[in-house]
């Protein structure tokens, strides 16, 4: 009596479990394009390229965006880094970013996707070294590790990489809320030794091919062990997670440089040419990174200063103007904090939080079409909740009600202020018309035999004049009775819920009552 639906099924996995075994046995078995070993598949080539390339723009935007102030240095590494995934084993559409971050790191997506920061750059010397770190990261995307990281990591979380990444019927903002937290995991993925040291060996093999002295790698892994053993700070933390270093590496590095041909280039008087200029000012760097910690800790004060000591090194950068406009807005100087996005926006038109940020300035002094514009402009490189959620109401003030609801919900599916409000938007535009998925309702009996109806509200919104019907049905599912209303007195508040007493019963255990079934018909917004 009273069964548990398959959704209270004992192994609620195994559907998913099935689900990625069918879609591994589509798929296939094929060789490594790098190794040549035989391995079976639950993305295709075709999803693994996809994506790499929907995650590409959002994490470049979440992790500083693209570094544009020195377009020569970033032109020479995109140099390094062709050279080298032109002999690679595999072709892929590669792409190659320098991120404006501080942080020691590089990482690659599935499809040839690739980032370096603008912090690991500082920290190596010869252009070999370059050449050693980008090998590495190609043979990930080459080799399918990150792809076979999401494939054993989510075993298969594929309804996720289906509905966050599926290119029909979602756009990019829908992606960044409900896909951001796979994306960032992408980038700090935990490579298991066999990946690290089939990295180090292919992209020396590579570097070889480039004609890049492969003794250069050995010498970026004996940096990270001493940098590791030195106990290094949280610059390095990311870097060492998921690239750990270790004596094993250096020797295996070694080995595998034996087995190539000797000598080759190591171009460190070019490459120390190339970051004269990112050394001179990576001062001004390090202030903003001191500067984004104060604001954090709501020292407006402290990175006000900071962020105008970092303009006055560099006035290119628009992170620095990013900074001071965020400091001036937490210091509640608006027109000022607008007027620095102005000249962040100008410097670089291609960050997403600068954008988001002015949008949220215009709408405030009801500037809307300057707002909608900005946010427009943000939620299509970042789909933040914020940002959904101010154009949905954007929508919803120019009496737009479908496209007013299409926002809130992307907002909605996000986490934190944004996300909860845009929750309560929500219900309240649905309720009325989709009562039964905010109301649940759970039978059981009571002492006597008398069915009770459980009614909770799971909306984020109080709730009024919630009712229903429900009826007796035998094992056949054939209805026995007539079918009864039942309503909820009063304001049912959010999270809150009552029982309620049906009248129907005693059922004993020779009832040929089966199963109540039970519907929700009415509800509307306190």
């Amino acid at each position: 009596m009273f069964k548990k639906t398959i959704k209270e099924a004992r192994f609620p996995w195994l559907p998913m479990l099935l689900a990625g075994l069918l879609v591994a046995v589509l798929t296939g078995c094929a060789a490594n394009p790098v190794t040549g070993r035989n391995e079976l598949r639950f993305i295709s080539e075709g999803r693994e390229l996809q994506i790499g390339q929907q995650m590409y723009t959002p994490l470049q935007q979440q992790q500083g965006g693209e570094y544009i102030v020195d377009a020569e240095l970033v032109t020479y590494v995109k140099g390094v880094a062709n050279r080298l995934a032109d002999v690679s084993d595999r072709a892929l559409p590669y792409e190659f970013v320098v991120l404006n971050n501080s942080a020691v790191n590089a990482w690659a997506l599935p499809g040839g996707k690739i980032a370096i920061n603008r912090g690991l750059l500082l920290e190596m010397d010869t252009e070999g070294q370059l050449a050693a770190v980008i090998g590495h990261e190609i043979v990930h995307s080459a080799a399918r590790h990150s792809a076979r990281q999401m494939e054993k990591g989510m075993l298969l979380n594929l309804a996720m990489v289906g509905a966050t990444l599926a290119a029909d019927g979602h756009g990019d903002g829908e992606y960044a809320v409900l896909g951001a937290q796979l994306g960032s995991m992408m980038t700090t993925l935990k490579y298991g030794r066999n990946n690290e040291l089939e990295s180090d060996k292919y992209g020396m093999t590579y570097m070889s091919r480039a004609g890049y002295d492969p003794n250069e790698a050995v010498r970026v892994q004996e940096m990270f062990v001493r940098l590791k053993d030195g106990k290094t700070p949280g610059m390095f933390a990311t870097l060492f997670s998921s690239h750990p270093p270790s004596q094993n590496r250096v020797d295996k590095n070694r080995e595998t440089a034996g087995t190539l041909p000797a000598g080759g280039l190591v171009n460190r008087d070019v490459y120390q040419k190339k970051l004269a200029y990112l050394r001179g000012v990576n001062q001004a760097y390090l202030d903003q990174d001191a500067g984004r910690k104060a604001l954090a800790k709501n020292d407006h004060a402290t990175a006000l200063r900071l962020a105008n000591k970092a303009i006055n090194v560099e006035p290119r950068e628009a992170q620095f103007f990013e900074l001071k406009g965020k400091a001036l807005m937490a210091a509640g100087r608006k027109k000022e904090a607008e007027s620095s996005f102005d000249k962040a926006i100008s410097l670089n038109p291609k960050m997403y939080d600068s954008s988001l940020q002015r949008g949220t300035l215009r709408k405030e002094r009801n500037a809307l079409a300057g707002a909608r514009a900005d946010l427009e402009t943000s939620v299509k490189l970042v789909g933040t909740s914020q940002g959904h959620y101010l154009l949905g109401m954007l929508e919803a003030g120019a009496s737009r009600p479908t496209a007013a609801l299409r926002h809130l919900e992307v907002a909605a599916s996000g986490q934190g202020s944004y996300g909860e409000s845009a929750q309560a938007e929500v219900a309240r535009r649905t309720v009325s018309q989709r009562p039964e998925r905010y109301i649940q309702t759970r039978v059981a009996l009571d002492s006597r035999g008398y069915v009770m109806l459980n009614v909770q509200n799971k909306s984020s919104i109080p709730l009024r004049g919630v009712a229903g019907t429900l009826v007796a049905v035998d094992r056949n599912g054939n209805s026995l009775g007539k079918v009864l209303s039942w309503h909820v007195e009063g304001v049912l508040s959010s999270g809150g819920q009552v029982r309620i007493q049906t009248g129907v019963g005693p059922i004993g255990a020779d009832s040929a009552v089966a199963d109540v079934r039970v519907s929700v018909t009415r509800a509307r917004p306190n």
